[in-house]
């Protein structure tokens, strides 16, 4: 088991979702075995399009294929006419999943009424499955699909089997259906070892905050989401409120 968890540890993955950090200014915060890398430095976040291939497609709610770095992009610049805005893209293991049943619930509960958040979602099941998902938490935000993973291997989502049957994936997984969250047989996937995570957005598509789970649970920490996503507002504040003197 060692060695099997030390080989995903030191997979392709892992080290493709570093490997874009490198050298950057930002911070680590380390809770539990969780790490969250934040750059709080607005000129030294990394493009996500830099990271994320234009040519990767994914498919929306309606089983329509729509460009993965396109969506996200045209989230941040609030080209459906919101204005530009902080995106949060939550990337789920799979749509059976009660830790992230659970972690859905826990986003929408903390972002869902703010103004200036996009909240979206990245699952590697069918739009099917996500429907229902969505009806289920009554999530607002838009649910996107990558049955063949694809955005998860570039954005270096970690998967594996040692990554899913582990102490702690399965201590997170019972404390998960204690609290009413459901195992959904049917929306399991044949592999069900991938692994989820986290990026926040600024307005410009760079990405302010990245957490991949080392196991499945390891879920990023809900107070430090919450003060980016807050700084992230107040920074479009202050460039709002420079717009506006510059006018005057």
């Amino acid at each position: 088991m060692v060695l099997g968890m030390a080989f995903v540890y030191e997979s392709a993955s892992f080290v493709a979702g570093l490997m874009p950090w490198s050298g950057r200014a930002r911070h680590a915060v380390c809770d539990r075995m969780r790490v969250t890398r934040v750059v709080d430095d607005r000129r030294e976040r990394l493009e996500l399009r830099k990271w994320l291939d234009a040519e990767i497609r994914v498919l929306d709610e309606a089983d329509q294929e729509v460009g993965m770095l396109t969506v996200l992009e045209d989230a941040c610049r609030g080209l459906s006419g919101e204005g530009r805005r902080a995106v949060v893209l939550v990337v789920v293991r799979h749509y059976g999943c009660p830790l992230c049943e659970q972690l859905l619930r826990s986003v929408k509960a903390e972002l869902e009424d703010l103004d200036g958040v996009t909240l979206l979602v990245l699952g590697s099941g069918t739009p099917k499955q996500a429907r229902i998902v969505k009806d289920v938490v009554k999530f607002p935000g838009r649910i996107l699909s990558d049955p063949e993973r694809r955005a998860y291997r570039a954005l270096g989502m970690r998967a594996g089997v040692w990554t899913t049957f582990n102490a702690d994936g399965l201590q997170s997984a019972i404390q998960s259906v204690q609290s009413g969250n459901r195992i959904r047989l049917e929306l399991i996937p044949t592999d069900p070892f991938q692994q989820g995570g986290m990026l926040v957005l600024d307005d410009t598509a760079r990405v302010a905050l990245l957490h991949q789970d080392e196991f499945a649970g390891d879920h990023v920490n809900m107070a430090v989401m919450r003060k980016v996503v807050d700084a992230l507002r107040n920074e479009l504040e202050d460039v709002d409120a420079m717009k506006l003197s510059s006018e005057s």
